[in-house]
């Protein structure tokens, strides 16, 4: 998105000793370089709301912030930031336990990263694993998972094309919530159709990883408010409130995450691949 818009003059992206530079990606963290003013700021917005629209997700405002060059006048940063509806951040910034600032680097700001990379380091060889335990852990793996044998390639065309909508259908399943002794609380869709790990905001993750089972968020059959605000923001907490505890004894159970009833039909899966189709032309041709 952030491409087309720079091809057709939508944006323009930072220039150093001509080299430009629009967006850099890392994990799920993202750097965007425009131009500081109102037009390409509101074509910002646009790609933002084009992607909370395709994808279900928020953008974290009171994470996000808006740096300046030091020539920017101070009128327009309180409007772009006004605009944006985004705070004005500071330099530097601490990234990954490295300082970012917008000028030349300098060894002492570096030293304490330096540090932790030797710490780091010193530490890899108790946890190194052997070559013999990696074969035994490969083998282990493919015996238990029968499909990692199996060549695609070799099958028709018609399956591959059956194997890739069930791909896009299993992205509508959610988990329902019941004895709550089967389901990950990061890697299964309980909250939405989008596991927690795929969430970019609004999860502690470090936090979250202590934790692996759902039951481990309850308190006598109830969900624990406290820890659910000190691993997840207050928005996200307020929708886990809203997830109906069964009183009884009932298993845990997929479900059709995107209507009310839980239930698939052909209808609703031909409908559902078609909205696929069509969000992916859009996105192409925008």
């Amino acid at each position: 998105m952030i491409k087309k818009k720079i091809s057709r003059g939508s944006i323009k992206p930072f220039k150093y000793k001509g080299i430009f530079v629009s967006h850099l990606f890392f994990a799920d963290d993202i750097l965007i370089f425009v131009k500081y003013d109102k037009y390409y700021c509101s074509k910002l917005l646009e790609i933002f709301n084009l992607y909370c629209l395709t994808t279900n997700q928020k953008i974290n405002r009171q994470k996000s912030e808006v740096y300046f060059p030091s020539c920017c006048p101070g009128k327009i940063k309180e409007e772009v930031c006004n605009f944006l509806k985004i705070k004005e951040g500071v330099f530097p910034i601490k990234y990954l336990g490295a300082n970012i600032v917008p000028k030349k680097v300098f060894v002492n700001l570096q030293c304490q990263m330096v540090d932790k990379v030797i710490c780091k380091i010193g530490n890899w060889a108790s946890k190194a694993i052997s070559q013999t335990r990696n074969v035994t852990l490969i083998n282990s793996y493919k015996n238990y998972h029968p499909w990692a044998h199996w060549n695609y390639s070799k099958n028709s065309w018609s399956f591959k094309g059956l194997h890739k909508k069930i791909q896009l259908l299993k992205e509508g399943l959610q988990m329902r919530v019941g004895n709550d002794e089967d389901i990950s609380i990061s890697r299964d869709p309980w909250i939405s159709t989008i596991p927690l790990d795929k969430w970019p905001t609004f999860v502690n993750h470090v936090k979250v990883c202590r934790y692996e089972k759902l039951s481990e968020l309850f308190l006598d059959k109830e969900w624990n408010c406290q820890l659910l605000h000190d691993l997840f923001g207050d928005e996200l907490v307020h929708l886990i409130c809203q997830i109906y505890v069964p009183a009884q004894n009932v298993k845990d159970k997929w479900t059709w995450g995107l209507n009310d009833k839980g239930k698939i039909n052909c209808k609703i899966a031909y409908n559902y691949l078609k909205g696929k189709q069509d969000m992916i032309k859009a996105l192409e041709i925008s």
